[in-house]
């Protein structure tokens, strides 16, 4: 399916070539380490207004969207807000990506892997070879990770629902201590090393909070929602332990399907409780009233 990322990529072309045309400005290279105070006045204007409306798209409309859906019918909101934070991590697109350039340099075929390199980087890849080009399907699918995958589960955890303001030391120290079990358990038995430690420390302990948070909300609030919340960061995690069990060769019959069945599943039950609960705080929030003097 299609990333919003992409849609945030068009609006910015489109917005430039529009904002170029309005403010009369011919298309130029930006050259490496340019001072933006020696551009011209009018071309840091049309970037203000470029800034202005990218953000505006990306986040009024969606902002919008979700509100007239919410409004619509409870249960409408609650599934496009669902598919919405689905569609933000862009795990299937990053490896695509990385194994557009994979499979031709397994085969031997150093053209074809740098032909598809070159779509994915912006360096001259002419002169890269087959070790060249894998370095540079690596860092490109590395930084991309960022964007794709870690920021977005961070900003999920840390701003999704109450979770984050019920994080103890506590709950730190356990999601440290599992996420070093939870990435030493996946090194032994499908051999990550090397480049992918790193990210994949980062990624377990990110999982690891999700659960410990969740698991702290369950046991501090007593409600239905943390728990049900809990089943769902158990799903998730165990989604993406399959899915990487794939990446790294410990492939077997019916991952594909048991990783979407878990996906689904999970997606589902998170944004439902992160529903409730919202739903909770906001009314927990509001003042008691007396009763009405007649």
């Amino acid at each position: 399916l299609w990333h919003p990322v992409q849609g945030i990529g068009a609006v910015i072309e489109a917005s430039e070539k529009f904002l170029r045309a309005v403010f009369h400005l011919p298309d130029r290279e930006v050259k490496s380490g340019e001072d933006a105070k020696s551009r011209p006045a009018a071309e840091r204007i049309a970037g203000i207004f470029l800034t202005l409306t990218v953000l505006f798209v990306s986040t009024g409309l969606t902002g919008l969207f979700l509100k007239i859906c919410g409004m619509a019918n409870r249960y409408l909101g609650i599934a496009a807000e669902g598919i919405l934070c689905g569609r933000l991590l862009a795990l299937r697109s990053l490896a695509e990506a990385g194994f557009s350039v994979r499979d031709p340099l397994q085969r031997g075929e150093t053209e074809e892997a740098r032909r598809a390199v070159s779509m994915i980087v912006g360096r001259d890849t002419q002169r890269l070879d087959a070790e060249g080009i894998a370095k540079a399907a690596v860092e490109t699918v590395a930084e991309n990770t960022s964007d794709g995958v870690t920021a977005p589960l961070f900003y999920m955890i840390l701003f999704g629902g109450k979770s984050w303001k019920g994080l103890t030391l506590k709950t730190w120290i356990l999601s440290c201590i599992a996420m070093a079990a939870f990435t030493g358990a996946l090194i032994v038995l499908i051999g990550v090393k090397g480049e992918m430690l790193v990210p994949m420390c980062v990624y377990g302990f990110a999982l690891m909070l999700l659960i410990f948070s969740t698991l702290s909300g369950a046991v501090r609030f007593r409600s239905g929602a943390w728990w049900v919340a809990l089943l769902g960061a158990v799903l998730f995690t165990f989604s993406d332990s399959l899915i990487a069990i794939g990446t790294f060769g410990g492939d077997f019959a019916g991952r594909e399907f048991l990783v979407m069945l878990t996906y689904i599943t999970a997606q589902s039950l998170l944004a439902c409780a992160a529903n409730a609960i919202g739903g909770a705080s906001v009314i927990s929030s509001c003042p008691k009233r007396g009763p009405i003097m007649t």
